[in-house]
């Protein structure tokens, strides 16, 4: 978009993930919203990766809320064929043995994939991937979006942002110095995520497992959500420690490590995958998250949300983002 402002939107939202989603979604319902996303998809962390004829949810591998504002959406969602109930069982598990874990809540996933669910949302928006904003300029009382082709979008009468932490901090630092302190203080750390594919089931009784003083925190059998494909497919997410300590570990070690980390605690010989691959989240969740629903600077115009203000997982980042939309609705900030 050139420099002319004809019919310009009020609110732009960086960054697409549930966050961002939500919250552009929210602030659609009172103002006009554009929705940029470098990546050619929205999600984020809520994301799928593929690899002959195997489909794996390679980032948040579910959603399980517990505030009970956010249960009409999810049921909204579930009419809508954008969320469906996960009941496969959950346990806890250490070398080979293993009892039922309560998640005190309801476990949901997208459908088909965790990645779709965000794609749904966002379709309903004004939706523009592949374009990574790398400042804001302020034109008289409007804000103007530069991405790194040095295209202007805009004006806008206001900003969220709803991109990690990092890169909030880089592009209100200019412009509001406080809320990009706070928000570079936060530290994110990462996390490898192993993905195995087989031609037959495993002999596995459970469909997802949380572990204790391993190298793996948690695994989960993809094939067991409803709307996925019956091909056997696992997903093991390490923890942070031991992400943080192999970070530039390659690829192929790191799904040979944590195979047999799985293999241990599940008690068992595993065949040879059909397809392996390892993913490297460099920043997967927060370490020390802000402690607000969200970063204001309403004088300017300038507003952020996301996991790394309130909490982390999913639930996290949906209760910042509504709590953003409802107080700009509101008038409140």
């Amino acid at each position: 978009m050139s420099g002319h402002a004809d019919a310009a939107p009020r609110t732009a939202v960086i960054g697409a993930g549930i966050a961002g989603v939500l919250c552009a979604l929210d602030l659609s319902l009172f103002s006009d919203v554009v929705l940029f996303e470098r990546d050619l998809h929205p999600g984020g962390r809520l994301a799928v990766c593929r690899g002959n004829g195997f489909e794996f949810d390679c980032g948040a591998p579910h959603c399980i809320v517990t505030d009970p504002d956010l249960h009409a959406r999810l049921r909204d969602w579930t009419a809508a064929g954008y969320l469906a109930r996960w009941d496969g069982w959950t346990v806890e598990l250490d070398h080979g043995n293993f009892m039922t874990r309560d998640l005190g809540a309801t476990c949901h996933v997208g459908t088909p994939t965790m990645a779709a669910l965000a794609g749904q949302l966002a379709a309903l928006l004004d939706f523009r991937a592949g374009i990574e904003i790398t400042k804001l300029a302020r034109e008289g009382s409007h804000w103007w979006l530069v991405d790194t082709l040095h295209q202007r979008h805009g004006p806008f009468a206001r900003v969220v942002c709803a991109a990690p932490p990092a890169t909030t901090a880089r592009l209100l630092e200019p412009h509001a110095p406080e809320l990009a302190t706070r928000a570079a203080d936060v530290a994110m750390r990462p996390r490898w995520t192993v993905m195995l594919g087989y031609d037959t089931p495993l002999p596995v009784p459970f469909d997802q497992a949380y572990l204790e003083g391993q190298d793996l925190i948690w695994c989960g059998r993809n094939s067991s959500k409803p709307g996925r494909s019956a091909r056997e497919a696992w997903v093991l997410q390490a923890t942070p420690e031991w992400s943080t300590a192999h970070a530039t570990l390659p690829a192929p070690d790191v799904v040979t490590t944590l195979r047999q980390v799985f293999a241990t605690a599940a008690g068992l010989v595993l065949p040879p995958p059909t397809v392996a691959m390892a993913h490297f989240w460099p920043m997967a969740e927060p370490i020390n998250p802000v402690g607000e629903p969200f970063l204001a600077a309403p004088a300017a115009g300038l507003f952020a949300c996301g996991d790394w203000c309130l909490a982390p997982r999913v639930e996290g980042a949906m209760l910042s983002a509504v709590a953003l939309a409802a107080a700009l609705e509101s008038g409140a900030t």
